[in-house]
C-alpha cells in the first residue's frame, strides 16, 4: 500500500491493512487512500491462538420475599372496645371503616417500606445468551468476494458469491445494508456498483458504473437505509454521498460544497443514520466524523485530536444503537468509541492485538437490540462481540476459505429473528 504524505503534516503511519486497493481508473492523479487495505496479500493464521468462548452468561437474579402490608398491619391494629349495651354502638372491630381510618396512616408507611408491588425480573443471564447466540450475522468476506450468513454461536448457514464482475459476483465487496422487507444491498467495490439480493441471497438487480456522473461511482463503499426507503451509498474517491430508491434510481447527491468554510470530504468510509434521519458521515481522509440533518445542513463533527478520546486515525465504520447512541470503528487506533447523540464520549475501549477482545484494524461495527457490540475486526478474520461497556463476550471465525472463516472481514450487520436490521 501507498505511503501517505503531506505537504504540511509529517508523514502518516502505513499500519492500517485493509482489503480496499483500487486503482483509480476515473481521475488521473493517485487518490489519497488512508484506508486502503491490500486484498491481495493474505494475513498470517491465528487458528492456534483463537478459541470459542462456550462459556454463558451467568448470573442470579432473585426477587426478596416481603411482607405484605396487611401481615405488618395486623401488629398494629387498634383492639376492639367492648359494647357497653346492647344496641349501644357495635364494637369498633366490627365497624370495618373505623378500623381502616385507624390504620391508614399507619398501612401506608409500612407499605411504602415494604415496596409491596414486586416488578417483574429482568430477562435471565441464561436466556440472554442463549438470545444472543442464535442470532443471524451477515458477514462481508471480502477477501474471499462472498457474503456469509453466520450465527452468533460460530455455526455457518449460508453464502453467495464468487470474485468476477457477473451477476452475483463480486471484486472486493465492502458493506452491507438491510431494507425493511429483508433485502440485502451490497456495494461490489470494485465493480463499482451495488448489487441488490434477497433476504436469502437470491440476486435481485445491479445498478453502476465507474465513473463521476450522477448514478456513477469511483468505487462505493458504506451503505445506509433510511425509514422512506431511500438508499444512502458513500460514493468513496468521488469524496460524495449519493441517494437512490431501493430500484437503483438516482435521486440526488451531496458532495460537501455545502459545508460553508470547512475542509471537503475526503475518502468518507461509511454512513449512517439515525431515529430522526440525522445523517452520520465517517469522513476518513479527514480523520473526523460528520453530523447532518436530515436536510444536509452540518451540526457538528467528531475527532477533534486536542479533546480527551475525541482524535481518530482512519476511522472507517459507523453504527448508530437503539438510543441513538454513535459507535465509531477508530481503525487506526484499533478502538472502538461511543458517544451519545450530542457528540459526548461515553466509551472507549480496544487495544491492538490477536487475543480475544483484542483487535487489529476494525474495519466495521454494528450492536444488537441489547445493546451488544459486534465488530468486524478485519486483520484478525474475525468476528468480535463486546457489551456496551467493552466487555469482552465472544470471537466467531478465524483466517481461511472454508465455510465460516473470514478473509478481510469488512462488515458485519446483525439481523433479527424475522430477519430485518436491528
Amino acid at each position: 500500500m501507498p505511503e501517505i504524505k503531506s505537504e504540511t503534516e509529517p508523514e502518516i503511519k502505513t499500519e492500517i491493512k485493509s482489503t480496499m486497493e483500487p486503482i483509480d481508473r476515473h481521475e488521473s492523479k493517485s487518490a489519497i487512500k488512508p484506508h486502503s487495505f491490500d486484498k491481495f496479500k493474505a494475513p498470517p493464521r491465528i487458528e492456534s491462538i483463537l478459541k470459542e468462548d462456550e462459556e454463558h452468561f451467568s448470573a442470579k437474579w432473585a426477587v426478596g420475599s416481603e411482607k405484605s402490608a396487611a401481615a405488618k398491619a395486623e401488629k398494629t391494629a387498634i383492639p376492639a372496645p367492648e359494647a357497653k349495651k346492647d344496641g349501644d354502638i357495635k364494637p369498633a372491630g366490627n365497624n370495618l371503616e373505623a378500623v381502616i381510618n385507624d390504620i391508614k396512616p399507619a398501612s401506608e408507611e409500612i407499605a411504602a417500606k415494604a415496596s409491596i408491588v414486586v416488578k417483574p425480573a429482568p430477562e435471565s443471564a441464561e436466556n440472554a445468551a442463549g438470545k444472543l447466540l442464535t442470532r443471524r450475522l451477515i458477514a462481508v468476506d471480502s477477501g474471499n468476494n462472498r457474503v456469509q450468513f453466520v450465527t452468533a454461536d460460530s455455526k455457518f448457514i449460508s453464502s453467495f458469491g464468487t470474485r468476477g464482475a457477473a451477476q452475483a459476483q463480486f471484486d472486493n465487496p465492502q458493506k452491507a445494508a438491510i431494507d425493511a422487507p429483508g433485502n440485502i444491498y451490497v456495494s461490489d467495490f470494485s465493480n463499482n456498483r451495488i448489487q441488490k439480493f434477497t433476504s436469502d441471497g437470491q440476486f435481485v438487480l445491479s445498478f453502476g458504473t465507474h465513473g463521476g456522473k450522477n448514478g456513477e461511482f469511483n468505487y462505493p463503499c458504506g451503505l445506509a437505509i433510511s425509514k422512506d426507503g431511500l438508499l444512502f451509498v458513500v460514493d468513496s474517491y468521488n469524496n460524495r454521498v449519493q441517494v437512490f430508491d431501493c430500484d437503483g434510481k438516482y435521486v440526488s447527491k451531496f458532495e460537501g460544497a455545502e459545508i460553508s468554510s470547512d475542509a471537503p470530504l475526503d475518502t468518507p468510509t461509511d454512513i449512517s443514520l439515525d431515529s430522526a434521519n440525522n445523517i452520520y458521515v465517517c469522513d476518513t481522509g479527514n480523520n473526523r466524523v460528520i453530523k447532518f440533518d436530515p436536510k444536509w445542513r452540518k451540526l457538528y463533527e467528531l475527532g477533534i485530536p486536542d479533546k480527551k478520546n475525541q482524535g481518530f486515525d482512519s476511522p472507517s465504520a459507523i453504527a448508530i444503537d437503539n438510543d441513538d447512541n454513535l459507535i465509531v470503528a477508530d481503525t487506526g487506533n484499533h478502538h472502538i468509541k461511543i458517544f451519545d447523540n450530542m457528540g459526548r464520549i461515553i466509551s472507549n475501549f480496544g487495544a491492538k492485538g490477536q487475543k480475544e477482545g483484542k483487535l487489529d484494524s476494525p474495519g466495521a461495527v454494528d450492536c444488537d437490540e441489547d445493546k451488544n457490540i459486534y465488530i468486524a475486526d478485519t486483520w484478525n478474520n474475525r468476528i468480535q462481540i463486546f457489551s456496551f461497556d467493552g466487555a469482552f463476550i465472544k470471537s466467531i471465525g478465524s483466517y481461511g476459505s472454508d465455510p465460516g472463516k473470514f478473509n478481510h472481514i469488512n462488515d458485519v450487520v446483525v439481523v433479527s429473528g424475522a430477519g430485518e436490521l436491528f
